[in-house]
This record gives structure tokens, sequence and C-alpha cells, in this order.
């Protein structure tokens, strides 16, 4: 993790996301980036991952509730962390992570989530840009690895196809 993240909010006309530079490392990117791609299926959930990467996971879902907190003005915990990975032509329509019929739901607390947030760890592809949806136009918002998105879980968002290479992010959700 990097020491002093570069704080963006983006206001669209009804709402707030709030994007961190410089967040991650890296290295660390790269890392968490190497151990999803070596896995034979996706979600990886915090259960799945190695004990190295889920010790660094589990500090930096830490700082990310500070952020949280600091963002929102509001108490949270996190309830859900995986390891997502979009290959060339995957993509996600648009959807918020507070309700739906694909949201993956295993306990009654994701199920009241609050907060989303989205850990970009590699830049080594085109397309897979996240997009927010506003009553006027949508919001592209452009990310580098190691970049935080932070937003309401009610939120409608989605994620462009993937037009070359493999898309890797790290998502929470807090309640």
């Amino acid at each position: 993790m990097k020491r002093d993240p570069v704080k963006k909010s983006i206001f669209t006309n009804t709402q707030k996301i709030v994007k961190y530079d410089n967040v991650v490392s890296r290295s660390a990117c790269s890392s968490l980036t190497e151990f999803a791609l070596s896995c034979s299926s996706h979600p990886v959930r915090l259960s799945e991952l190695d004990d190295s990467s889920t010790e660094y996971v589990r500090s930096l879902q830490s700082m990310l509730v500070t952020l949280v907190q600091s963002s929102f003005l509001e108490t949270v915990i996190p309830v859900e962390t995986r390891l997502v990975v979009f290959a060339e032509g995957e993509t996600m329509g648009w959807h918020d992570d507070f309700s739906g019929p694909d949201l993956l739901v295993e306990t009654i607390a994701e199920a009241n989530r609050r907060f989303s947030a989205t850990v970009y760890l590699n830049e080594d592809y085109t397309g897979g840009e996240f997009c927010i949806m506003d009553k006027n136009a949508n919001v592209t918002v452009p990310v580098e690895s190691g970049t935080v998105i932070l937003y309401a879980a009610h939120i409608k968002h989605s994620t462009r196809p993937v037009r070359s290479g493999t898309r890797a992010t790290l998502n929470l959700s807090f309640v």
C-alpha cells in the first residue's frame, strides 16, 4: 500500500463517487493480479486466497474501511471481499450492488450492503471501463492500477466489455 492516496471526488448530477489514486502499490497490484489470474474460477473470495494474499488483503480492507468512513461519514464494516477477473469480451451490464438476481449474497449482512469499493489491480488491458449511470449522462471513471473507487451500493454502474487483455479488480462491500 502507498501512504498518501490522492482523493478526487467525482460528483454527477445525483450522486457522489470518490476516487483515490495511488492507494495500492504497483508491486502489490501485480502480486494480486498474478494470483487472481492463476485461479481456475472467479470470483475468488477472501477465504480462497493464499496466506500471504489474505494477510495483505485484510490490511487493505482495514485501510479501505477508514477511507469509506472518512468519505461518507458513516461507520462501516466489510462483509465481502473478492478478486474479480474479466477476460477479453467479458462485461458487466448496468446493476447496483444492493439488489438484483445476479448479486452474490451468502449472508444477511451482505444483503444489507451500503457501500462498495473497487480496487484496480492492472492496466494491461483495453476496454473494461467503469461507468456510473446518472440522470443526464453516463460517466466513465478513468483509472490506473492502485486506484480505488468508493460509491454507495445503490448506485447503478457497469463495466464495458474488455477489448483485449484481462482486467483484474479487488471488490469489497460494506454494511
